[in-house]
């Protein structure tokens, strides 16, 4: 392994850690409801998700940008925005797809893009050997599964 290896193998591990730290999270408003009675701890559950979630998909995406080197337009489109959609617009189904996808994956890109302006930027297939779009994957599905069963059980009356 390389030192960039290395770099990206312990970025891997965070991103990773993130992951299970928003898993563990989305379940304790769920269980909350259910054992406590305090419904404003409920509701400072969910804010803690919340900002886990936000923290979990910028950390999981620094391994695919570190790997594959594209630029934010990439990280924006790929990463960020699917994961940002999940959070504000609790779309199980699109969490759940990706999610798996990333998970069944081992590259990313090979598509192309048009920018405002009319240019174009490629951004050719890389191959990810120390699986660096698993905590994504992993990520999504929280996202996709138990973070809008958090926010039923913080929400429902």
């Amino acid at each position: 392994m390389s030192a960039g290896d290395d770099e990206i193998g312990g970025l891997v591990r965070t991103a990773r850690r993130w992951a299970a730290v928003l898993a563990l999270c989305s379940v304790t408003p769920v269980a909350w409801r259910f054992l406590g009675s305090v419904r404003a701890v409920g509701w400072g559950l969910l804010g803690l998700t919340f900002v886990v979630a936000a923290a979990a998909i910028i950390a999981v995406g620094r391994p695919l940008q570190r790997r594959t080197g594209f630029d934010t337009d990439f990280m924006v489109g790929r990463v960020w925005l699917v994961g940002f959609f999940a959070i504000v617009m609790p779309i199980g189904l699109l969490g759940i797809v990706l999610g798996i996808w990333h998970l069944r994956t081992s590259s990313i890109g090979g598509y192309q893009t048009t920018r405002k302006g009319g240019g174009r930027q490629f951004y050719p297939e890389r191959a990810l050997p120390l699986g660096e779009g698993k905590p994504l994957g992993w990520t999504l599905l929280v996202l996709g599964t138990l973070w809008p069963a958090a926010l039923l059980a913080t929400l429902w009356p």
